[in-house]
């Protein structure tokens, strides 16, 4: 199949790359990072990055490739996934399934490279080994396809994905700007093909051209002066929820600005406050000795509901509170002065950005 549409060289000059550019590498050993840098909290040499997901703690370990243009791949090492890539992954939730997934970026020449991309599984399950998809560009099509945009010469090239049973299932390659039959009027023609990278022409099954043609000739003029059909792939702000690898409990606040963390250290316990995915606005650290814990229940049923950490006339208390009326249990935070009577701070956490583990590393801390 083929469309033919009269474009000139000078216009190539001026064609606007649809969707997300990769991203820029990283950095490339994690040694010298701090807890106090944020926001992926990483540890070194390797990067272990921890992030909250529907009230899960979930730990993955980054390590740099050893090898130019070597492709990112990930393994299962104990009962952690290892991401070996060029570049610290972005959480991004590409299928859409409600679960964030890995995407790399391996830089291959100028402007063209290799994404890795690796689904998270159904319900939250383990990562897909990662998948390559050549360009520059991913974005996602209204119609569910995902573009693969990559420079052509002086063109574009575009390769349409759509994702099955966790997989990138190849669809269409579509060049806007194949060089036209000899003496043609038109400089060049949109040259439609099932085979990728412009490779030996193959008939298009049925099934494979998009029942609506608009796709194919949005694609085929992305000059055209018309509302874009795809979004970006990237990163959303309020999404990933990064946090210390020992975290014990995380709170999202109310609001979704701001976000607490009680994270284990070799001296103590840690509790870091601040803008969401941002270096700490406050940090305390505490001996164990000297953390506060409130308890629920008595005797073997006891279990540890909250955590306190005291500064100056200040008493910071995280952890998941009952509420008598509804029976519901609800994380929270709440700050209160020596000498006044009500809290000057007390927020909830959003359920779906927090996790709360303090029962149970007490239980294990304690021995039992």
């Amino acid at each position: 199949m083929r469309f033919t549409i009269s474009r000139s060289a000078h216009f190539l000059a001026a064609t606007v790359l649809l969707g997300l550019s990769a991203p820029a590498s990283a950095m490339q050993d994690c040694s010298s990072t701090k807890l106090e840098a944020g926001p992926n909290f990483m540890t070194g040499p390797d990067c272990t990055i921890s992030w909250i997901e529907h009230g899960r703690l979930n730990t993955l370990i980054w390590r740099p490739v050893q090898d130019d243009f070597q492709e990112a791949s990930l393994e299962i090492v104990g009962d952690r996934p290892v991401l070996t890539a060029s570049g610290l992954p972005e959480l991004i939730d590409v299928d859409q399934d409600g679960w964030l997934d890995l995407v790399t970026f391996t830089p291959v020449g100028m402007v063209n490279g290799t994404f890795g991309v690796s689904l998270r599984g159904a319900n939250g399950g383990s990562f897909t080994a990662a998948q390559q998809i050549y360009g520059h560009t991913l974005s996602r099509d209204r119609d569910g396809y995902i573009v693969a945009a990559s420079r052509n010469g002086p063109g574009q090239l575009y390769q349409l994905y759509m994702i099955d049973a966790g997989a990138f299932v190849f669809q269409v390659e579509i060049d806007p700007f194949a060089a036209a039959a000899p003496g043609s009027v038109d400089a060049f023609t949109c040259y439609i093909n099932s085979a990728r990278n412009g490779g030996v022409p193959q008939p298009l099954p049925s099934g494979k051209v998009p029942e609506d043609k608009a796709v194919l000739e949005h694609y085929c003029d992305p000059s055209a002066n018309e509302p874009r059909r795809d979004v970006d792939i990237t990163v959303h702000a309020a999404s990933p929820s990064y946090t210390p690898t020992d975290t014990v409990f995380y709170c999202r606040l109310e609001g979704g600005t701001h976000a607490v963390s009680i994270s284990q250290t070799p001296k103590g316990m840690r509790y870091a406050y601040g803008y969401l995915n941002a270096k700490p606005e406050l940090i305390l650290e505490q001996t164990h000795e000297d953390t506060g814990l409130v308890t629920e229940g008595g005797g073997n049923a006891a279990r540890v509901s909250a955590i306190t950490f005291g500064s100056g006339p200040f008493l910071y208390m995280a952890g998941t509170r009952l509420d008598p009326s509804s029976g519901i249990a609800q994380p929270g935070l709440t700050v209160v002065r020596a000498g006044i009577a009500v809290p000057i701070f007390d927020k909830d956490c959003l359920p779906e950005h927090s996790y709360d583990g303090l029962a149970a590393f007490y239980q294990d801390f304690n021995g039992g």
